[in-house]
């Protein structure tokens, strides 16, 4: 009898044949006996891969071109050699100093500081400006600003009206300064005087410094018994004269070589009021006592420079210490001037016109007791 293991040999052997055959797979190697155990093979060893370098091919940019009025311009590497110009060896220019005469074109623009003398303010006419004064015999007598004396009767604005000369604000008689020219068309009227003294301006109707006098202004001038107006033709600055003369009067004005023009210097503490008021009204202590007391006509003193003592260097240190101070510190000071100021005015004109001064007197009483009365009903009523 054959045995399991015998048919189990067989019919393998028999597959293995019919599937080559037909699949063409390989004969299964059948094994009859035991393996033998082959020897163990030797240890393999990793060998370091080393790559070829990679040279990368140039790389080629071809040229920007930039559109520049529908046209394509190649723009080409600058191949232009460096900037090799030497700086610049010469000699800055040196002006030479203008030696020119002093402008007569009063449409150029000025800064008021050149017209202050060095010695400090000139706030005068020269000693050679004339004056007319009138006299017990001769109405129209012409002399000359340093032949003046305190109590002349000199004109002053307006028709043939003369005033009482109460004070100098400046009084010099030796020194020279600078002062400006002022020429008009009216025959033998050439006014000199500083820089930031006044006159009468006929078109803006107000006094202005003589700083800001240009050609075409029109000046008041003076006939024998009325007044006319002249036009400004040349403004020269620069005219060195001798003697500083400051009348004041009791109008605050002066005819000085036949030209309204002002006692008072420019003093710009308020922009939006007159100058002419500012001045005039800050002099009504000094004419109160000068003028309507009369008690300075010996008691006058003046510096070195010539300026009053007594009235007008405490004043000048104020407007200079003024104008030294913060904006705040100036706006509380415009403040307390103004109405300081205002009362002065009140209380002048209750001098000159009493009738004027009785009746605002008479309304500021009737405010004040209707403003008290309102007060006293309203805290009746709480």
């Amino acid at each position: 009898m054959i045995s399991n293991k015998c048919i189990k040999l067989l019919l393998l052997t028999l597959y293995s044949n019919v599937a080559n055959a037909q699949f063409g797979i390989f004969p299964i190697e059948v094994v009859t006996q035991a393996p033998t155990v082959s020897p163990k093979p030797p240890k393999m060893t990793r060998m370091p891969i080393t790559d070829p370098p990679i040279t990368a091919p140039p790389i080629t940019v071809p040229p920007v071109t930039v559109p520049t009025d529908d046209r394509e311009d190649t723009i080409a590497p600058d191949t232009t050699a460096p900037d090799t110009t030497a700086p610049d060896t010469t000699a800055p220019d040196t002006m030479a100093p203008d030696t020119a005469a002093p402008l007569t074109n009063d449409e150029e623009d000025r800064d008021d500081s050149e017209f202050l003398d060095e010695n400090g303010f000139v706030l005068c006419f020269p000693g050679d400006a004339t004056v007319q004064v009138q006299t017990s015999g001769e109405t129209n007598k012409m002399i000359s600003m340093k032949n003046l004396q305190i109590g002349d009767m000199v004109r002053v604005q307006g028709n043939d009206k003369y005033e009482p000369v109460y004070s100098f604000g400046h009084k010099n008689t030796y020194d020279t300064a600078e002062f400006m020219e002022v020429e008009t068309s009216s025959s033998n009227t050439k006014l000199l005087l500083s820089a930031q003294h006044m006159v009468w301006e006929v078109t803006q109707e107000k006094f202005i410094p003589a700083s800001e006098v240009r050609r075409g202004h029109v000046l008041e001038v003076s006939g024998k018994n009325d007044s006319m107006t002249a036009e400004v033709t040349t403004v020269r600055a620069n005219v060195r004269k001798q003697g500083m003369y400051a009348p004041f009067t009791a109008s605050g004005t002066i005819v000085v070589n036949g030209i309204v023009a002002s006692s008072f210097v420019a003093i710009p503490i308020l922009k939006s009021v007159s100058n002419q008021w500012i001045a005039h009204t800050g002099e009504f202590p000094h004419r109160f006592i000068c003028h309507y007391m009369g008690s300075c006509a010996n008691n006058e003193t003046y510096d070195e420079n010539g300026i009053n003592q007594n009235w007008c260097v405490i004043p000048l240190q104020f407007i200079d210490w003024f104008f030294s101070t913060s904006n705040f510190v100036q706006w509380i000071l415009v403040t307390l001037i103004f109405t300081t100021l205002s009362i002065f005015s009140i209380m002048e004109q209750v001098l000159v016109q009493p009738i004027l001064g009785l009746g605002v007197i008479v309304l500021g009483t009737v405010m004040m007791t209707s403003s008290l009365s309102l007060g006293i009903k309203a805290k009746k009523q709480l």
